[in-house]
């Protein structure tokens, strides 16, 4: 990787500023960037958020400061070898000082794309057991699976970060870039396994959502994770075994492959234009956004446990799929998989709504065609479907997801304000009340 030419570092900074500016781009239009502000109740899925911009901004600065060397140096012939970039052993000392930053802004890159992926494997494997086991649901917060993620993270980055910078007497740029190409590879590769085992037990998590009574929106959206995210853990191989093979090979005498420009420019384009597809789909997983226009996205008012259909009526069985569709889709909003039309439609269901009717019955249900015809009329509330016993299991009424963790907030208003708008007096056996 040391003889990559200024040509590859050139497209690895654009791949770079690309997937940048994609983001920045695609978080306005998510919720015009509030996702990346600090708050109590989405702290946790702010983090993840700078994560993934902190491994964005790392791959671009790393490619466009070897840019800057590789096109300031250029190139020169080494005898038996041929014309190549100027190796690191004839840079001079300014230039070798800058390698200290950038080894560590591409370590922390690549350490942060791993504990990402470590992250979500751990969480999803956490929501199937949990599906499946519901009496040993728990918080994310308060599973071991978060303190494994967290212990893993921590492995990784230590590993990541620290073998390249083991050596005695002159740091060797080329014997340094060598050992970091290996060991991200080979922890990206570890951790890229493990959680790929998500992807075979995903198909048996659907049909116990379906089986559940989950809608086919929320079905759909699971469906679009699942192929997205096969996608990209093609990717994630192909970034982790050209890395291997680069670093492996500069390890040994004949660097046969790093000495071939041909194989050099294929892997090295294979390995960052796959982390690059990584971090875009990354983004659309992370922080779904609804691409339906906005008045398709309301078409159906659900009030109880009625099910819009068009026309008005509620479907058969759809007393069980709304109870597990409105915690599903909560599930998944918290997981962001779910963008924030959801809170309309709870805002819209909680304006028909009122607290101190009879529980509500199947048989009551009622659709209107779009919110601006609901009556504001007397309707069960809508939390009261949890306390429906159909069979939905309680693992997604309950669980906490690791990607949008929400605090309560239990504030006490500090003054209470009443206004008396009309007094009435009235006499009872000549006293005044």
């Amino acid at each position: 990787m040391s003889a990559s030419s200024d040509t590859n570092m050139c497209l690895v900074a654009i791949l770079g500023v690309t997937a940048l500016g994609f983001s920045a781009h695609h978080t306005y239009r998510y919720d015009k960037w509030r996702c990346l502000l600090p708050a109590k109740k989405d702290w946790f899925r702010v983090c993840l958020t700078w994560m993934l911009l902190g491994s964005t901004i790392g791959l671009f600065i790393w490619a466009a400061g070897w840019c800057y060397v590789k096109y300031t140096l250029g190139w020169t012939y080494i005898p038996g070898i041929g014309p190549m970039p100027v190796p690191p052993q004839m840079f001079e000392q300014k230039y070798r000082d800058l390698n200290t930053p950038l080894t560590i802004v591409f370590s922390l890159a690549v350490s942060l794309q791993s504990s990402l992926n470590a992250e979500e494997g751990l969480y999803w494997y956490s929501l199937m057991r949990a599906v499946r086991q519901p009496r040993s649901t728990q918080s994310w917060l308060k599973s071991y699976f978060f303190y494994a993620w967290i212990i893993i993270s921590i492995l990784c980055t230590a590993l990541q970060c620290s073998l390249s910078w083991i050596h005695t007497g002159e740091v060797d740029l080329a014997h340094q870039l060598a050992v970091i190409l290996t060991v991200d590879g080979a922890v990206e590769m570890v951790v890229m396994l493990s959680s790929s085992i998500v992807i075979w037990k995903f198909p048996a998590f659907l049909k116990d959502v379906k089986a559940s009574g989950a809608g086919p929106e929320v079905r759909s959206r699971l469906h679009f994770y699942h192929e997205a995210n096969k996608v990209r853990t093609f990717f994630r191989f192909m970034f982790a075994a050209s890395m291997m093979i680069l670093g492996i090979d500069a390890l040994t005498t004949a660097e046969k492959i790093n000495n071939t420009p041909l194989a050099n420019d294929i892997l090295s384009q294979i390995a960052f234009c796959s982390f690059f597809f990584v971090l875009i789909i990354s983004n659309f997983l992370y922080l779904p956004r609804n691409w339906s226009p906005e008045k398709e996205s309301r078409n159906f008012v659900m009030v109880g446990n009625g099910q819009g259909v068009p026309g008005g009526g509620v479907k058969p069985g759809a007393a069980n799929q709304i109870v597990s569709g409105v915690a599903l889709m909560s599930l998944l909003r918290e997981a962001g998989q779910w963008d924030h039309d959801y809170d309309d439609v709870i805002e819209i269901c909680d304006k028909t709504v009122t607290r101190d009717d009879a529980p509500f019955t199947p048989s009551e249900a009622r659709t209107w065609d779009d919110e601006s015809t609901a009556p504001a009329g007397d309707d069960s509330d809508i939390n009261s479907l949890n306390e429906l016993t159909l069979g939905v299991p309680t693992a997604l009424e309950n669980f906490m997801s690791p990607f949008d963790v929400r605090i309560a907030d239990t504030t006490v208003p500090s003054e209470i304000k009443i206004h008396v708008e009309h007094e009435v007096r009235r006499h009872v056996d000549d006293d005044l009340v």
